[in-house]
Parts: C-alpha cells; sequence; structure tokens
C-alpha cells in the first residue's frame, strides 16, 4: 500500500490546474498588425496551425506532469510494508561512541554506563528476535 510522509504537499498537486487556466485564457486569437515590412514576411517558413496546436497541448502536458511529478516527491511516497510499519521483528539498538560521550568523567567512563541498559535489554529479547 502507497502512503506518503508528507501527504500535505498532495495539496500541491492543485497548483497543476494553473497551466491549464492560462492555456484556456490564452485562447483568444491575436489581434492583426498591418505593417509596410510585408515582403520579409513572405519569405518567412509558414508554420500551419494544427502543427502548432499539437505542440502547444503536447508543452501544456509537460507542464503538468511536471508539477505533479514535483508534488508527488515533496509528498515522500513510501511502499507500506510489515518493515515499515514496525511489524518485522527487528530492533536496532545505537549507542553514541563519540569523543564527547567516552571522555572519562571521575571514576569511570560514560559511555560503560550507557552500555550497560542497552545490554540488559538485548539480554531481554526472545533468541530468534534480530537485534
Amino acid at each position: 500500500m502507497l502512503s506518503f510522509l508528507s501527504p500535505l504537499f498532495l495539496v500541491g498537486a492543485a497548483a497543476a490546474a494553473l497551466p491549464i487556466v492560462l492555456h484556456l485564457l490564452k485562447r483568444q486569437p491575436e489581434a492583426r498588425v498591418k505593417f509596410a515590412a510585408v515582403k520579409l514576411l513572405k519569405r518567412a517558413p509558414v508554420e500551419h496551425t494544427q502543427k502548432r496546436h499539437l505542440r502547444q497541448l503536447i508543452l501544456l502536458a509537460l507542464r503538468i506532469s511536471a508539477l505533479l511529478l514535483l508534488a508527488l516527491a515533496f509528498a515522500r511516497p513510501f511502499f507500506a510494508t510489515g518493515a515499515a510499519l514496525g511489524n518485522s521483528g527487528v530492533t536496532v539498538v545505537a549507542l553514541d561512541t563519540s569523543l564527547s560521550v567516552s571522555a572519562p568523567q571521575s571514576d569511570n567512563c560514560c559511555c560503560l554506563e550507557m552500555s550497560l541498559p542497552s545490554r540488559s535489554l538485548v539480554r531481554s529479547f526472545r533468541p530468534c528476535r534480530s537485534v
């Protein structure tokens, strides 16, 4: 099952409607302007309306998919399996062995004091459990 770590970012998928709205607003034909340098335009290549329309639709689809993928990426999807839900039976014990912790204070090292509860915790687990 697919779950999301930050599902509120999926609200950002509504931003995909923005290119659609802009596309629909720009559908009005542009006004024609007459000017004297018509000779230059006769030599220019003619762009067909159907090709241009198809290219605009492809570009619109790419913009929408980019926004949807971006919102999906920010939502951080993952597959909720037994391991993700904590049902895997594996326990991880992490000990800090940095210099600040292992520096001797008075008679003994803090590192030894911190490792004793974790050792008793590991001994309390069943032998078949992974630690």
